[in-house]
């Protein structure tokens, strides 16, 4: 092989990264292997863990959560150590929605609470604070304390306005809908869900981008 070994390992993260983005977990899986490898073998560790967190997401699109989980976390942890925490936080916060899917509220909980602490002390971190409010939210909402809930999508609502995130924002209004119906309070929930729908069919989006 002519490419050094620092070269090919970008190529195939790249390649698996992208792979992974159009839903092809299957072909993609050895490739993001021997990025992993390769980067592991060269002690490069932004790109160890930049690939285990592609790594991770292709496990978990193949529905091994242990797995996926477990090479999210060693990125997180990689991440931290060369100084990285908004990547650690945002990594957090999608990897809680795994286990807040399987109805380990516990997990979900450590998982986003921790992503929310490294959202907060980074600079740019307020996107990212959103991402860690949600799942939280979710968590509240599961355990019947839909106060606290509202309160955690409030915040990331009033976050996503002030940094011009329309599609959170349609979001969290369509999340507080739910939990203003489940209260039986049917006129706010109804005013909240239209505007929401008003947003969406305004900015054309297809999927929310922290589901």
């Amino acid at each position: 092989d002519l490419l050094p070994a620092s070269a090919r390992a970008k190529l195939l993260f790249v390649a698996a990264t992208l792979g992974r983005g159009l839903g092809d977990s299957e072909t993609t899986r050895p490739l993001i292997d021997e990025s992993l490898r390769l980067f592991r073998q060269l002690k490069d560790k932004p790109g160890i863990a930049d690939a285990l967190c592609t790594a991770g997401l292709i496990a978990l699109g193949q529905q091994q959560y242990e797995e996926g989980l477990a090479f999210l976390e060693e990125s997180v942890d990689l991440n931290l150590k060369v100084g990285r925490k908004r990547a650690a936080g945002a990594m957090l916060g999608y990897a809680a929605t795994v286990p807040l899917a399987q109805g380990d509220l516990a997990q979900a909980r450590r998982l986003a609470e921790r992503a929310l602490s490294l959202s907060r002390a980074s600079k740019r971190g307020q996107g990212l604070v959103c991402i860690a409010l949600h799942p939280l939210a979710a968590v509240a909402s599961a355990e019947g304390d839909h106060e606290r809930a509202a309160r955690l999508l409030e915040e990331s609502l009033m976050l996503s306005v002030e940094i011009e995130d329309e599609s959170n924002v349609a979001f969290c209004l369509e999340a507080l809908a739910g939990i203003a119906a489940f209260e039986d309070k049917l006129e706010r929930a109804a005013r909240l869900w239209g505007a929401a729908e008003a947003l969406l069919e305004a900015i054309e989006v297809i999927a929310y981008p922290h589901a």
